[in-house]
């Protein structure tokens, strides 16, 4: 709706882009919260994986904390594809904006997988060369 379209297609794509763009921002700042005291990793992924430690620097050093990151990523990848197949049936002109947050955090999931889930403490972002590539294809600049 702040883009534009009000439309239920827009209203779905709004509530799967948001879950993807919040389960790429929970995988970036895993360590960096863990420092801080906090943790946003879903407790049932958590106890799944054997992890029922509840101080954030203990699930931290847990082996099992990749295979926890990797099913969390796997859902945001099915949040992403979904909402990409939900922006295909929107007015794209109104939600240049949505379709640009997508392609950047994609492809911030993306970088996030290849430096791989054993090395938390690694900062990763998407170039500003690439956000400017993809600012000119969406038609932004």
């Amino acid at each position: 709706h702040v883009f534009g379209d009000s439309g239920e297609v827009a209203r779905e794509l709004a509530l799967v882009e948001g879950e993807a763009l919040q389960i790429t921002n929970v995988l970036r700042d895993v360590a960096e919260d863990a420092l801080t005291g906090r943790l946003y990793l879903p407790r049932e992924l958590l106890e799944a994986e054997g992890i029922f430690a509840r101080i954030p620097a203990e699930v931290l050093d847990h082996p099992a904390l990749p295979r926890v990151c990797a099913r969390l990523a796997e859902m945001a990848h099915r949040r992403f594809a979904e909402a990409r197949q939900l922006l295909s049936r929107c007015d794209r002109r109104r939600l240049k904006p949505a379709a640009l947050m997508l392609e950047v955090y994609g492809r911030l999931l993306d970088r996030l997988e290849a430096r791989g889930w054993q090395r938390l403490q690694e900062p990763v972002r998407v170039p500003r060369a690439q956000k400017l590539w993809i600012l000119v294809r969406h038609g932004l600049l």
